[in-house]
């Protein structure tokens, strides 16, 4: 069976190396991932801190909002995006300015917005992906937050907070 690749011709101006970029983006999604489980330790230390030596549960405990655990990490993977989105922008478009002039060649095309689709397409399609990983490690993270916190202490409306970061 032959292993079909990812073709980014069509989604980068002529010449230009459109696999750099991914596997930039694909170590900051790694660090991302490691960065995430900052989420599960955070919510360890908080139990036990509301727990007393013999292991049940203070009688007045609450637990943290799953929304102030989980705001880094989020606004951790939305700088990414950002990032990438603006950087690749900037580099899409000076690559077009300089040498060959590849943004001439791609005006002269029959497709009228093949030159803004070039420009366009690799940095958002990386951006959209990387929103993407954050919202999967955010229910991730929730299903792990709502199973394994007691309900005794756990706040209420836990879902709808997290929205409002």
């Amino acid at each position: 069976m032959k292993r079909r690749r990812l073709d980014l011709s069509r989604l980068v101006p002529p010449g230009y190396n459109g696999r750099r970029p991914l596997r930039i983006l694909n170590v900051c999604w790694g660090f991302g991932i490691l960065y995430s489980w900052r989420v599960l330790i955070r919510w360890q230390e908080i139990i036990q801190t509301l727990r007393r030596n013999d292991g049940k549960l203070l009688p007045d405990a609450v637990m943290e909002d799953f929304a102030v655990l989980f705001r880094p990490v989020g606004r951790y993977f939305m700088t990414v995006a950002a990032v990438f989105l603006l950087a690749e922008l900037v580099m899409l478009w000076a690559y077009g300015r300089r040498g060959a002039r590849s943004d001439y060649t791609l005006r002269r095309l029959p497709q009228r917005f093949a030159y803004i689709r070039c420009i366009v397409a690799l940095p958002v399609l990386g951006c959209l992906m990387t929103l993407l990983l954050g919202v999967l490690l955010l229910r991730t993270w929730y299903a792990v937050y709502w199973m394994n916190t007691p309900p005794s202490i756990s706040p209420p409306g836990q879902w709808a907070k997290i929205w409002r970061f």
